[in-house]
């Protein structure tokens, strides 16, 4: 074997190698224009089952119920996963738009709405008041001052009698 036969030889494996690298980069261009291709199907799908399920979610598809009940189950799972976040972060949300207020804040601070007034009951108290106990005690702030005006005046009726 002579120094031509070899370069011969390098050449021709060269080229060879060539067309193979050639090849292999037009099968994974094609490869990546199929991925793109079902991502697309994949993204129509999703915006088809959308549009169906708020279209019919009140009166699900035929054949379709149990998804559809799936669904209203993560959604309600969800829901409550995110409200013991916002337990845990102590905000809440704005009525009006939205947005993460924390609980103590009286107004949105990304809309400017009133925010609710969150009252927290708290029944540690070991001696419960009962219904039957509060017979007679006044319901209002009123009531209350009323009943105050009366026994003032019965005490003056009787200390000056």
């Amino acid at each position: 074997m002579n120094f031509d036969d070899i370069t011969a030889r390098v050449k021709k494996i060269s080229k060879d190698t060539v067309a193979e690298v050639q090849k292999m980069n037009e099968v994974r261009q094609l490869n990546a224009c199929i991925n793109a291709e079902k991502k697309k199907v994949h993204s129509t799908y999703m915006e088809m089952g959308k549009k169906l399920y708020d279209r019919y979610r009140e009166e699900p598809l035929e054949g379709l119920e149990t998804e559809f009940h799936s669904l209203e189950n993560a959604f309600a799972s969800i829901e409550t996963l995110q409200e013991q976040i916002r337990a845990v972060k102590g905000v809440t949300l704005c009525p009006n738009c939205k947005t993460e207020v924390g609980v103590l804040e009286r107004f949105c601070s990304n809309c400017g709405s009133k925010m609710p007034e969150v009252f927290e009951i708290i029944d540690d108290d070991p001696e419960k008041i009962t219904p039957e106990e509060t017979a007679g005690m006044p319901e209002s702030a009123e009531e209350e001052e009323m009943a105050g005006m009366s026994e003032a005046t019965e005490e003056e009726e009787a200390a000056g009698m």
